[in-house]
């Protein structure tokens, strides 16, 4: 990403497909625009005219998306403690310590979105 397009201060999220740093250019044809995309999926934003709004739709884009996550995850957390605590109740231990883990994985994951 050249640093000169991304102004001192700036920031601009991660990749809410794959987490990887995204690239910022600037199109110098007709009128300028900016364009931000990810080079490892190939995920992008329309055009822009305006670096300001390109860099907030961009990050409004990575934050609703990491909302919907973790809505996805906390309703399979959700399940996954129904399903332990029924089965506990059939001395099924395997399974409860299965789930169990699957659970302690989500709430770390939770932890860093």
């Amino acid at each position: 990403m050249p640093d000169d397009i991304l102004r001192k201060g700036d920031h601009l999220e991660s990749c809410p497909f794959c987490g990887a740093k995204p690239e910022i250019t600037k199109m110098e044809y007709v009128e300028d625009r900016y364009w931000i995309y990810c080079p490892n999926c190939g995920i992008e934003q329309h055009y822009s005219s305006d670096y300001d709004r390109a860099l907030t739709e961009w990050n409004a884009r990575v934050s609703a998306l990491a909302d919907d996550l973790r809505a996805s995850i906390e309703d399979v957390n959700s399940y996954l403690y129904r399903e332990r605590d029924h089965y506990s109740k059939d001395f099924d231990g395997e399974r409860v310590r299965l789930l169990t883990g699957y659970i302690n994985t989500m709430n770390r994951v939770l932890k860093e979105i």
